[in-house]
């Protein structure tokens, strides 16, 4: 795999500074609301797809889909390359209720523990519900809730159930269940406004991909992006894409209840700890550190931060944070890049490489 150094700004003395695409690693990128987050991971992006995959993951709470989709045109005005060629973007899709498969995929759904545990089993009974939320509903009212019931339930839907369901988790999974099945959570039959993606394919075919979550909803954006880092997991050695994760505190929030965990966290964990060897490097973007996961704060191999809280990331004490000067009328957003050695550069980024201005140009080459 190439590596390669991407200008993402100049220091106050006109001194450049560069940001190194590394085989395999992860980034933490830091800063409050509009403080320019954004600008730098779409200068990383942009520089890192001439010679990797680029898979963006935007949930709706960041309000940056806009301009993370403005990387599919051409700013002519551009001083740096600022488009990507061939971006897939991927929206307004459900996934069929089958795919959460997973204990940690109900969970992430807000379903309790033992409710989750008997979704687990049920989910892939494919033949019995058909991937129908409603067919899966009956399935799930049919659930034993006497001793007496276990074993014809067993025998009608070819399952191993041990006990009987208690009456308080009965009620909490149908009633959590018939709320996400009303929400549209789930693909439906026929539903010809939400299609089904098959992301691996999607991943194989696609060099690089933009995926808008579109609903301001933290459950749904955190069951959705567990299945698609599923998906994407038995794909790494093959190819080897940058991860890219806006507003990561959403999917990966911190907790401190591994039964809790949602599958979101469990895969953004294991990619940082376990995948990296297969060659995924990660880039995490989040304006409020203090609520993403602990050990996906730690020791990254890089930190570019704008002003955000002192101390919640080690290496990010009061006084350098109070080193950075922000003024957004006079266009000076001070970041600080803290590479692999620790070694810090303060820095304003260059201007946003996809402002869309004037005619969009689509651009499927290079300039």
């Amino acid at each position: 795999m190439q590596t390669k150094e991407i200008k993402i700004g100049e220091t106050k003395f006109g001194k450049p500074v560069y940001f190194k695409i590394r085989d395999y690693g992860d980034t933490l990128i830091l800063g409050r609301h509009r403080y320019g987050k954004t600008t730098i991971a779409k200068t990383i992006v942009c520089g890192a797809s001439d010679i990797r995959p680029v898979i963006i993951i935007s949930p709706a709470f960041s309000q940056d889909y806009d301009d993370w989709y403005g990387l599919k045109y051409l700013n002519r005005n551009a001083e740096i390359k600022n488009c990507i060629s061939f971006l897939k973007c991927i929206n307004n899709f459900s996934i069929k209720l089958s795919r959460f498969k997973d204990y940690d995929d109900w969970i992430s759904l807000g379903f309790p523990d033992m409710a989750s545990q008997y979704l687990k089993k049920l989910a892939p009974l494919k033949k019995v519900h058909n991937d129908d939320p409603n067919k899966f509903l009956k399935l799930l009212e049919e659930l034993p809730r006497e001793n007496i019931k276990i074993k014809e339930f067993n025998e009608l839907h070819g399952i191993y159930l041990s006990a009987r369901i208690d009456s308080n988790t009965y009620a909490s999974l149908i009633n959590r269940f018939q709320f996400l099945a009303e929400s549209e959570f789930f693909w439906y039959p026929n539903d010809t406004r939400h299609p089904v993606k098959d992301f691996k394919e999607i991943f194989i075919l696609n060099p690089h991909v933009l995926i808008d979550l579109e609903d301001n909803d933290e459950v749904k954006a955190r069951a959705y992006v567990g299945v698609i880092l599923k998906d994407l997991h038995s794909l790494l050695s093959k190819i080897r894409p940058m991860l890219v994760i806006d507003e990561a505190d959403k999917v990966a929030p911190e907790s401190d209840d591994f039964l809790k965990f949602p599958s979101s966290l469990r895969q953004l964990i294991d990619y940082k700890h376990k995948y990296q060897k297969l060659g995924v490097n990660m880039i995490l973007l989040t304006q409020e550190p203090k609520l993403l996961y602990q050990k996906l704060r730690i020791n990254p191999d890089f930190i570019i931060s704008g002003q955000i809280e002192p101390n919640i990331i080690p290496e990010l004490t009061k006084e350098l944070i109070d080193k950075l000067y922000y003024d957004p009328d006079r266009n000076i957003r001070n970041f600080v890049l803290l590479n692999e050695n620790r070694s810090a550069m303060i820095f304003n980024p260059i201007k946003c490489p996809c402002a869309l201005k004037g005619v969009k140009e689509k651009w499927n080459g290079r300039i």
